[in-house]
């Protein structure tokens, strides 16, 4: 059953193990280089240099989160970042192993920089949905509604939303919306591509480690 929670940007560890569905999201942490406007839905690149990082400050450490980032112009990837990463100062936030990101422009997922699944090219005004679900421990990429399929497996732990804008001009917006349906159980091997397959094994294996953990605690 799904519950909508009105979650303050500020509050740290949100939802229970149901949907979360939040009201409002809204970018608060960024670098100088980047400026936040349509109260905190839009983020723009106002200065050149390395690539910079926006961030939301609702850290996500259970439950479902569904989110619709929409490319506005230039450069960017779209994604989750640990809640320590130095938003403010730091760049390269794409790169770091605990992350998860999809390039927009051209379809990659980083860290690795590989291309994946159905991954696709992205032009100005499509829009990027991103399912994680903690529990199952994966990362669902969307776009402009359609499943592309399941980009990163074995997540756990703490979790921010955040964008990487690369050039001057580089805008996104972002956007809180019902999680979709999305039931993997039922998708056989052959609707998978291989990639998928590979990261539903991981997110199986992770699950099964995690159950025997809990039973060992309870005997």
């Amino acid at each position: 059953e799904s519950r909508t929670v009105a979650v303050p940007a500020s509050l740290m560890g949100c939802c229970s193990g149901k949907t979360a569905v939040l009201s409002s999201i809204e970018f608060s942490r960024t670098h100088e280089r980047i400026e936040i406007s349509e109260g905190g839905a839009k983020v723009t690149k106002v200065g050149g240099g390395k690539d910079r990082v926006a961030a939301v400050e609702t850290v996500m450490t259970e439950g479902r989160h569904f989110v619709e980032f929409t490319k506005e112009s230039g450069d960017v990837l779209v994604g989750l970042i640990r809640p320590e990463f130095d938003v403010e100062q730091g760049n390269n936030a794409h790169k770091e192993e605990d992350h998860a990101f999809y390039h927009c422009t051209g379809g990659h997922k980083y860290p690795s920089g590989g291309q994946w699944g159905a991954s696709t090219e992205a032009v100005d005004g499509d829009r990027f949905g991103l399912l994680l679900d903690l529990e199952a421990g994966s990362l669902i990429v969307f776009k402009n509604d359609e499943r592309l399929g399941m980009m990163a497996a074995g997540l756990a732990g703490s979790y921010c939303w955040a964008t990487v804008l690369y050039n001057k001009g580089a805008a996104v917006k972002i956007k809180a919306l019902p999680a979709p349906k999305v039931k993997p159980s039922r998708r056989t091997a052959d609707d998978m591509t291989e990639d998928e397959a590979a990261l539903a094994i991981q997110s199986r294996v992770r699950s099964r480690a995690t159950k025997t953990k809990v039973d060992e605690t309870r005997s």
